[in-house]
């Protein structure tokens, strides 16, 4: 059965060759009781950056100290395991409130449902209430 989405934070890690690392977990997540392998998949899933210039399936992030970068081609493979068409990642963009493809064949989309701090006239409705 063919899901249509993988949801993550941000990204994929060249860890995922099925759904244990899941299952693996220590909960609650505590950093200290985890493996080098749980550190790393939970690292990539939370920094992980799609590049479609990347020669490579994965390679360490050029924008955060720690996470790896993505192709389109790994992002096919890791697709292909979980049975997904598409990962909806929401993290990455720094435009407010907006959505984009990241790679051509559109199987990876990134949403921002927030405010960038470029864009000041951006409120969010609490801090609106809080001023009434």
């Amino acid at each position: 059965m063919i899901i249509e989405f993988l949801c993550l934070h941000a990204g994929i890690s060249t860890f995922m060759t099925d759904d244990s690392f899941l299952h693996a977990f220590v909960k609650p997540i505590e950093v200290k009781r985890m493996t080098v392998r749980e550190r790393t998949v939970l690292t990539d899933i939370l920094y992980g950056k799609p590049d479609k210039n990347l020669p490579t399936l994965f390679a360490p992030s050029n924008s955060y100290p720690i996470g790896n970068r993505f192709n389109q081609e790994a992002l096919n493979e890791v697709l292909n395991i979980f049975e997904c068409k598409r990962l909806i990642r929401g993290c990455g963009c720094r435009e407010s409130n907006s959505a984009k493809f990241d790679f051509d064949n559109r199987k990876c989309i990134t949403i921002i449902s927030g405010c960038s701090s470029k864009h000041t006239s951006c409120e969010s409705k609490y801090e609106k209430k809080k001023r009434f």
